[in-house]
């Protein structure tokens, strides 16, 4: 399968952050910080050491990053479910995230639900609305890895960024050395 050029000559920065890869990030240092290897144990997109090399390359120069708390409160949701984290150990992971994220500049910016865009928020739910919306406030590019959100930022002439882009962003760079 051939990897797809990105459409940018920079590095994209302060991007909107969607919940899948921001979930996977924070969960992948949990685990690699308290020697939890199992936690993460089936990772969508962070599966190689090059993708959680690369990740780890981007965030912090990318940083500031853009959220909403309805991704909080996703992650919330799938650490509880997919990682299967209770107290202590949920308090511990979100000790670590709110560290992690303060390290990032992580800026939450909420979207009222009762100014979004009705036929939006209809199909994508209010979630990636906020983060459509966020992307089109700031002029910031969006990464995730949901299709269907990411179709809609390009139609709203949003740069859409995902796991694979900046794993050739990275893997360009280290060709570069």
């Amino acid at each position: 399968m051939k990897k797809r050029t990105p459409p940018w000559t920079e590095i994209p920065k302060r991007p909107v952050i969607d919940s899948g890869p921001l979930f996977e990030s924070l969960l992948w240092r949990f685990s690699e910080s308290f020697d939890q290897p199992d936690l993460i144990s089936r990772p969508q997109y962070l599966k190689t050491s090059d993708d959680r090399a690369a990740l780890a390359w981007y965030l912090p120069l990318a940083k500031p990053i853009v959220t909403s708390p309805e991704v909080i409160a996703e992650i919330h949701g799938r650490v509880t479910r997919e990682a299967r984290l209770r107290q202590p150990r949920l308090g511990d992971f979100w000790k670590f995230a709110q560290k992690e994220l303060s390290q990032l500049g992580l800026a939450e910016e909420l979207v009222k639900l009762v100014e979004m865009e009705p036929e939006i928020l209809s199909r994508f739910g209010p979630t990636d609305t906020s983060l459509i919306r966020l992307g089109s406030q700031f002029r910031r590019p969006v990464l995730t890895e949901d299709g269907p959100l990411g179709a809609r930022c390009k139609q709203e002439r949003l740069e859409v960024l995902t796991t694979s882009d900046i794993l050739s962003l990275f893997l360009a760079r280290e060709r570069s050395r």
